[in-house]
């Protein structure tokens, strides 16, 4: 039988895990949007994978409703638990089927990003030609604090670039993580018949 003890244990050993987990996870991704040097897409979609793959675990949901259900957690705690237990629920899949597709999802997104960090951003000035490289917040801050219109616009048109540059991969990611559910629903309505 659980105590209050066991329960704030528990809890405090989930939010640990977690917090691991996604400062992993949210160091890799700023580390890979930011192209910082170091990143790794690589990095970027295990740290997800770990992540996701703690918070679709089944038995990680039973635990919490476990101890829920105990009788010897507070009611402070009972709010604590089902948060955790709403959490879990939101990324618990119904098939390893669905699991690999979402992990196919993490990596396609990986390589997408992967593509935007090769990309080469920047404007072309307009009274002289001369290609200006700089990030994406070099050129929002350009097109925020320059006089010249026309500079403004140029820099517009190289964020622009960026829309163009990975609509094609990211509508691919959308029909695929779209389809995907679609597709598990008609193979089990299929065969649950």
């Amino acid at each position: 039988m659980a105590t209050t003890d066991s329960v704030t244990t528990f809890i405090d050993e989930f939010n640990s895990k977690y917090l691991t987990l996604h400062k992993s996870f949210e160091d890799n991704f700023w580390s890979t949007k930011m192209a910082l040097d170091g990143n790794s897409t690589e990095d970027l979609t295990r740290t997800k994978q770990e992540l996701d793959i703690f918070l679709r675990d089944k038995a990680n949901l039973g635990s919490v409703r476990e101890k829920m259900n105990s009788g010897d957690a507070t009611e402070e705690q009972i709010k604590v638990l089902q948060v955790m237990e709403k959490t879990f629920k939101c990324y618990i899949m119904e098939s390893e089927e669905s699991e690999r597709l979402a992990d196919n999802v993490i990596a396609l997104e990986g390589k997408l990003q992967e593509n935007r960090n090769k990309m080469t951003l920047g404007y072309t000035n307009p009274h002289t030609g001369e290609f200006v490289a700089g990030s994406s917040v070099f050129l929002r801050n350009t097109m925020r604090v320059n006089p010249d219109e026309a500079i403004r616009k140029a820099c517009f048109e190289g964020l622009k670039s960026i829309g163009a540059f990975v609509a094609e991969e990211f509508v691919a990611i959308v029909k695929y993580a779209t389809r995907s559910p679609r597709s598990l629903a008609t193979k089990t309505s299929t065969t649950s018949r």
